[in-house]
């Protein structure tokens, strides 16, 4: 690996980034389960609401919070197909598809809209059975925690700073590993109902070792995930295709880059026409 060849470098240095073992892992399967909570109450509600028509409900909703908090998505209308509930007539465990920043926010309000509703998706619904209630509560309640407690994380990563102090380390570690406590009785409880629901990720051990290494190195890993970086390949994309396809197409992009780099700091623009 070439890595080993730089001055100073340690293995101890790699991270896992959380955008990639988050936002575009755990949150894809937390997303679906706080959705479908939401959507089986709606349906429950209305007789003849079926879970497309509940989904794009919610949608609304959602986008009713998003301008309330003056929050930004571009998550396009929910459909049950998005939800992945069948795979070639087969049934399968669920998950949204969504980009790194929407899954943030839709896990956001998932949060909050289950909160408001926690007493009705707890409740006994019409021509419901005793048995079924009692197993959709046992669900419905180890669920609810593990949306909260996601969402709580990642509220807290974003307020607490860089450097974290011994008592904000310890409490975002005691949290990480509430929200595997959380997500895991969740799988068992719809593991012991037979239901294809709460996939357990690997991703999930990576988070553990997140959390872990936060009570260890008292460093905040919002400070190390990957956002900026997919955001340059973007930008590197956009340089690409600006860029003549003829010989020496990389060498040439990469210097559009770096020079659009300099000059969009004055500073260094006033430098290089100096010099």
């Amino acid at each position: 690996n070439p890595l080993k060849d730089l001055l100073g470098f340690d293995v101890s240095m790699l991270r896992h980034c959380t955008m990639h073992t988050l936002n575009l892992g755990i949150y894809l399967t937390v997303n679906a389960e706080g959705l479908l909570m939401l959507a089986a109450l709606r349906v429950s509600q209305y007789q003849y609401c079926n879970l497309d028509e509940a989904l794009s409900h919610l949608y609304d909703d959602f986008r009713d919070w998003c301008t309330a908090n003056r929050t930004t998505c571009s998550q396009r209308r929910w459909c049950s197909k998005q939800l992945h509930l069948e795979s070639d007539g087969v049934h399968t465990f669920p998950w949204l598809h969504s980009k790194a920043f929407n899954a943030r926010v839709i896990l956001g309000w998932l949060a909050d809209a289950l909160a408001k509703s926690q007493n009705d998706l707890l409740a006994q619904w019409p021509h419901e059975s005793d048995h079924g209630f009692n197993d959709r509560k046992q669900l419905f309640s180890a669920g609810i925690a593990t949306v909260t407690s996601f969402a709580e994380w990642q509220n807290v990563t974003e307020r607490f700073p860089r450097y974290l102090s011994a008592e904000q380390a310890t409490d975002l570690k005691k949290l990480g590993i509430q929200c595997c406590h959380f997500f895991f009785l969740s799988a068992q409880i719809a593991a012991g109902q037979n239901q294809l629901r709460w996939l357990i990720l690997p991703k999930l051990h990576i988070f553990v070792h997140v959390s872990l290494d936060v009570g260890r190195e008292r460093y905040n890993p919002r400070s190390y995930h990957c956002f900026s970086g997919e955001d340059f390949m973007g930008y590197l994309k956009l340089v690409a295709q600006s860029t003549p396809k003829a010989e020496r197409f990389e060498e040439r992009m990469l210097k559009r880059s770096l020079l659009k780099v300099v000059t969009s700091t004055p500073a260094a623009l006033e430098r290089l026409v100096i010099g």
